[in-house]
């Protein structure tokens, strides 16, 4: 079942382009960020990294980094703030406004970034982690002004379609991160309960080896087990878009599973068996 999961969604992958930790709640009084406002049209250069805020992309040498929305507003923040703390508190109130997140999606969309950015578990180049309190991007940054596209009818439609094709590649990206809920014990038997998170467990190690895929690890999705938040929650606390969620049944001497995989941004059921 496992490699059935893998196999069907690399085929439709195929056609795509692309806490326990307590709950915090956006303060809606929060000052945007002092980048945003000062220098909305900014470019941002830090070592191979070409980072363009206005079309809302990341290059590495010319060549386009793949960065899901939320992902890249945390960069982009945090590039805005080079050398200096970021509170955990502050980059949850400016990129989730409004909304009740657990820090772990934050965590998760760090080591996100930190992957984009190449960099090892060790060696943090870019991004430094001040525990328990926040991050701060020590690389250096140089910026500059975006060039001026007012001139002209032509260049403002081109760059208008430019921005669609962002958004179209932004939604495309999104589409590739995935999170395996813990499978339900449907069984009577607790003893089972083994049996549906080693499958859990399974499932995440070889959806992880697809290229096309960005899977939430073992330890953050078990923070989840047996929680009364609903599919459509738990995606919007992980970042993710896409849901592999499952349960054990036992009839008579037989063991049942069931899977299904789901893009719980559109309630879209894209595979189930």
């Amino acid at each position: 079942m496992t490699l059935s999961i893998a196999v069907q969604y690399s085929e439709r992958s195929m056609g795509v382009l692309k806490k326990d930790q307590k709950i915090s709640k956006r303060n809606q009084s929060t000052p945007p960020s002092p980048g945003a406002s000062s220098a909305p049209d900014s470019i941002y250069e830090f070592g191979n990294f070409r980072l363009d805020q206005r079309e809302r992309l990341l290059s590495s040498n010319g060549k386009p980094v793949a960065l899901a929305p939320k992902v890249f507003d945390i960069l982009l923040l945090l590039v805005q703030r080079s050398n200096s703390l970021v509170e955990k508190d502050t980059l949850l109130n400016e990129i989730w406004p409004d909304s009740f997140v657990e820090e772990a999606n934050l965590s998760v969309n760090i080591a996100t970034l930190r992957k984009a950015l190449g960099e090892s578990t060790d060696d943090h180049q870019y991004i430094e982690t001040v525990p328990k309190r926040g991050y701060r991007f020590v690389a250096t940054v140089t910026r500059r002004e975006a060039e001026d596209h007012s001139f002209g009818e032509a260049r403002v439609s081109s760059v208008s379609v430019t921005r669609k094709t962002a958004e179209t590649k932004e939604d495309s990206v999104a589409a590739n991160f995935l999170a395996v809920l813990p499978f339900e014990n449907g069984t009577h038997d607790p003893n089972a309960e083994y049996l549906s998170d080693g499958l859990t467990d399974s499932i995440i190690n070889s959806l992880s080896q697809l290229k096309t895929l960005r899977v939430v690890d073992t330890s953050t999705v078990f923070r989840y087990k047996n929680t009364t938040f609903d599919t459509a929650t738990i995606a919007t606390h992980l970042g993710v878009r896409l849901i592999v969620a499952g349960r054990i049944l036992q009839l008579d001497d037989r063991v049942i599973v069931r899977a299904e995989l789901v893009d719980v941004t559109r309630g879209w059921q894209l595979w189930g068996k």
